[in-house]
């Protein structure tokens, strides 16, 4: 079977069956989806077709749907068991983060139920796992964990003493020296540097001056509606005024300003309450 696939001329066939997985047109059954996993996989048993399958990135899109990980499984083991060490390298750096998520069985048992796998696709699904995990860690270095990630050693170059050091003034280099900051405008450099307790004012802030709201009366209380540019549904959806022309956002912050309403202090809860708001404010 190999040596015949690898004498056709295979592109048109391959993108046609890459094109129905990556967008999942006409495998919409669990039967077209097991069938274009066996027409890949096996298609990938020659590694003349490698090239082929892997273009224009493809293995991007492996294990992107959750509900078939048996697919990619067996697709990604075939390439790996007979691709190029160049082809291994470019699937692994690209699934590599995909399969340590999948390493998370509790995931892989959720998805059983949801799916309603049976025990023996289920185990066999997390053997494959564990046998891609391996391999691409020969390729593409060992999983580490989030939570287990190794230290950083840091390597701080080394104190050399002096050349001139001495007994009589090895007590010398116990306190050192601290600079001497010159202080100008009230300002302590060396207090703000962390050179000690720094007794200077500190900068002072602008004055802001809060301007005071405006108290409504009694009557503005009780006209007082919810005005639609505070509304999201009104701001988010389009709203008609005028039957069946329906106006969008922008039209209708026009026509609040028209009609001198002041988002402040004025709010309605319909287009209706919009429209009557001059009224509104020329009763009171």
């Amino acid at each position: 079977a190999s040596a015949t696939f690898s004498l056709l001329s295979l592109d048109p066939f391959l993108n046609n069956i890459k094109v129905r997985l990556r967008y999942k047109s006409g495998i919409d059954s669990s039967s077209k989806k097991l069938f274009s996993k066996s027409q890949l996989t096996l298609v990938a048993e020659c590694p003349d077709n490698h090239e082929t399958i892997l273009t224009n990135d493809f293995e991007n899109n492996f294990f992107e749907d959750e509900s078939i990980p048996l697919l990619y499984l067996n697709l990604t083991l075939m390439l790996f068991k007979n691709g190029s060490n160049e082809s291994k390298e470019k699937v692994a750096d690209a699934i590599k983060y995909k399969v340590q998520a999948l390493t998370n069985f509790d995931f892989i048992d959720q998805m059983a139920i949801s799916c309603n796998w049976d025990e023996e696709l289920k185990q066999n699904i997390k053997q494959k796992i564990l046998d891609l995990k391996s391999i691409i860690e020969e390729i593409a270095g060992k999983f580490v964990s989030p939570f287990h990630a190794p230290l950083i050693k840091i390597h701080a170059p080394q104190f050399l003493p002096p050349s001139n050091l001495t007994t009589s003034n090895i007590g010398n280099l116990r306190q050192p020296s601290r600079p001497q900051f010159h202080q100008s405008n009230g300002f302590n450099q060396a207090g703000q540097m962390g050179g000690g307790i720094n007794p200077a004012p500190q900068l002072t802030p602008s004055f802001v001056t809060v301007p005071k709201m405006k108290l409504l009366t009694k009557e503005e209380e009780a006209s007082k509606h919810y005005i639609c540019e505070l509304s999201n549904q009104i701001m988010t959806d389009p709203v008609s005024l005028d039957g069946p022309h329906f106006y969008q956002r922008s039209e209708l912050v026009v026509y609040i300003q028209d009609q001198g309403i002041s988002p402040v202090t004025y709010e309605a809860t319909t287009v209706n309450d919009i429209k009557e708001e001059h009224n509104l404010k020329a009763e009171i």
